[in-house]
């Protein structure tokens, strides 16, 4: 937004309703950009971005410069994946595995997706565009992208 980008916030759970604080919405008026701010109270999944989603939603991910997801959860798969099929660059900070959640990822026949490097090595798997860098900052800083 500060750089005059249209920027689209996807998060089902989001605080405040998807209100943003009385600051934030200050800040943006004064610079005069609340139409570059927008936000899908949704799950980032192909049902509603995908080919079959609602058509401003799917239009939303066709039109986008840049897919970013910073410790996206669940939706990190489907951020590079909606993104890979899209043909849309990325970027994703993945944050936690979720292997009992999603037991059918594996690195190998019979080598399940246990560990955050073995997530990103199965993520990288799906393209070799995909490339990798670490962040300067503490904590969870791996950063997945193709741009």
């Amino acid at each position: 937004v500060e750089m005059e980008v249209p920027s689209t916030l996807v998060d089902p759970a989001l605080r405040r309703g998807g209100a943003l604080k009385s600051w934030q919405r200050r800040a943006l008026r004064k610079r005069g950009r609340e139409e570059a701010f927008a936000h899908l109270p949704v799950m980032f999944e192909a049902s509603h971005f995908g080919p079959e989603a609602p058509g401003s939603q799917a239009a939303l991910l066709a039109n986008a410069s840049l897919v970013a997801g910073l410790h996206p959860d669940e939706a990190t798969e489907a951020i590079v994946d909606l993104a890979l099929d899209a043909g849309r660059r990325f970027a994703v900070v993945p944050c936690c595995v979720f292997a009992e959640k999603f037991p059918s990822r594996e690195l190998a026949p019979g080598v399940p997706v246990r560990t955050l490097n073995q997530f990103c090595a199965y993520l990288c798997a799906k393209d070799p565009r995909i490339k990798e860098a670490l962040l300067d900052f503490e904590g969870r800083n791996k950063v997945l992208y193709i741009l």
